[in-house]
């Protein structure tokens, strides 16, 4: 007797999640690579060029802070899921000792 569909929904969402945040850290390279190309430009000392990186750089605050709040999320699942399959556990012995378990009627006096 096994219920593998609650955990199943967890870890494909836990996986995507990874992928998701895979995704973001390499979105993330490239806005650290645009900002290094920006500040070794011949114009890095100009307006716009600051203006550019600082836009860039806020991006990057954005996709830190999204990043912060799915690890949070992937935890916060990791831990459902471990106690989801704890709880499963306790369920199938509580069924299994269930099965095995009759009343005993005592014997009367009479």
């Amino acid at each position: 007797m096994e219920c593998r569909l609650p955990s199943r929904l967890v870890d494909k969402e836990l996986e995507r999640l990874q992928d998701e945040l895979v995704r973001l850290q390499a979105q993330d390279d490239k806005l650290v690579a645009d900002i290094e190309e920006l500040a070794n430009a011949l114009d890095y000392h100009t307006v716009e060029n600051r203006d550019k990186r600082k836009a860039i750089q806020e991006k990057r605050d954005q996709l830190k802070e999204v990043r912060k709040i799915m690890e949070r999320n992937m935890v916060a699942g990791q831990r459902a899921l471990q106690e989801l399959r704890r709880s499963i556990e306790s369920n199938l012995a509580l069924v299994k000792h269930a099965e095995n378990w009759e009343w005993k009627e005592l014997e009367t006096k009479s």
